[in-house]
């Protein structure tokens, strides 16, 4: 989450066998990591036994298929170069580990020339932002979606990763789904509905941010003697891309899953695009719909808070149970609906929540006693489990 990556030496070939399924694990997971391989390049400087077996030709043959980059310096001055090189690429997204060999007689033999020597100087790469104008489509297409849900997996690179992605989501009141490639979204948050996937087959607008398998995501796979599988979104759906995935893939080693038919892909890092993409969504949100649009509280008000005024149209004591007009799950078409038809004037705030999760109103506006907070059940599935991320639960 510092955007630093992780330093590893291992000794040889041998070592660097051993150290294999870590590097393929950080892989995997497109972790920054400089592995560095001790080796004797030249067969006239290795001494008889061990050090034989222990040396190769090109000992990052073993790992290539699995490192971003590697090289094998032959000079101080080249060692330097691409020592800094090798740090550069790891941490550009996407990140991936990097690997240097490093031979045995250019560590140990007397440095010549040294006034000559010089460590470059390090600058790191900007993080590759999504173009403005497919931003701008994505924009207008999330805020005339009546449902949009936000897919996301390795989105968040640094600690301000999250707080970005929480603004849209309260700038959208739209649910969040995480699949916890990365710490990207806060688990007790109430637009946070990781645990209930179901609500894939409501929405009208699907965000995936920074999803490793998208395909394996949004459908449902069968494991039988016939393996079959069918997709957890209505056909009518919108589907975007946001990330970097697409600019690197290798061949041999294929983690990125089955190909999925989207409507719009836009390459780019996700979490260096959010600020750009919530600016274009405020703006078009106009003067009728600020309301509905108004950002959730991230949490209740102290108990010693001043109640807020509730709307006439909608009058409820504190504790009554949170009554929903129809039994569906769909995030945003209630509120939308009779906010543009102008039959309820109730703030999208605490109406969406209430509406589409079971929000109780003391979470969203401090409306309630602490008591009622848990008083409000929320609108799932009969055969779906509770589950204490739904914002129901404390």
């Amino acid at each position: 989450m510092e955007g630093k990556p992780l330093a590893m030496i291992c000794h040889g070939v041998v070592g660097l066998q051993h150290a294999s399924m870590a590097m393929y694990n950080a892989w995997c997971d497109r972790v920054p990591v400089i592995v560095m391989g001790g080796n004797i390049m030249e067969a006239d400087k290795r001494a008889p036994g061990a050090e034989w077996p222990h040396s190769a030709i090109d000992p990052a043959a073993l790992t290539r298929d699995f490192v971003k980059w590697d090289d094998q310096p032959a000079s101080l001055q080249h060692f330097a170069e691409s020592a800094v090189r090798a740090y550069k690429i790891s941490i550009t997204p996407p990140m991936a580990p990097v690997m240097l060999s490093l031979d045995q007689e250019l560590q140990e033999n007397p440095i010549e020339n040294r006034d000559r020597l010089r460590i470059p100087k390090f600058t790191p790469a900007t993080p590759p932002q999504a173009d403005d104008a497919a931003l701008a489509q994505l924009a207008k297409m999330l805020v005339a979606a009546e449902n949009p849900v936000i897919l996301c997996d390795r989105m968040a690179r640094t600690p301000a990763g999250m707080p970005r992605l929480v603004e849209l989501a309260e700038t959208l009141q739209c649910a969040v789904i995480d699949n916890y490639g990365r710490m990207n979204f806060p688990s007790r948050h109430p637009l946070n509905q990781s645990f209930r996937r179901s609500i894939l087959s409501q929405a009208d607008l699907i965000l995936a941010m920074e999803v490793n398998d998208i395909w394996g995501s949004l459908s449902d796979f069968h494991d039988r003697i016939v393996r079959t599988s069918e997709p957890r979104y209505k056909k009518t759906a919108k589907i975007v891309t946001l990330g970097t995935r697409g600019l690197y893939l290798k061949a041999n080693y294929q983690d990125f899953g089955r190909y999925q038919d989207v409507d719009l892909d836009i390459t780019g890092d996700a979490e260096a695009s959010l600020p750009a993409l919530t600016e274009q969504v405020k703006r078009l949100v106009d003067e009728g719909r600020k309301a509905a649009f108004a950002p959730a509280a991230r949490s209740s008000r102290p108990p010693s808070s001043p109640p807020s005024s509730r709307p006439s149209s909608t009058p409820r004591s504190a504790g009554t149970r949170a009554r929903s007009p129809r039994r569906g799950c769909a995030p945003n078409s209630t509120a939308r609906s009779r906010m543009r038809t102008g039959r309820w004037s109730e703030p999208r705030s605490a109406s969406h929540g209430r509406i589409a999760y079971g929000i109780s109103p003391s979470r969203i506006s401090g409306t309630a006693s602490p008591a009622a907070a848990v008083s409000a059940t929320p609108c799932r599935p009969r055969s779906e489990p509770r589950s204490p991320t739904n914002g129901t639960d404390d």
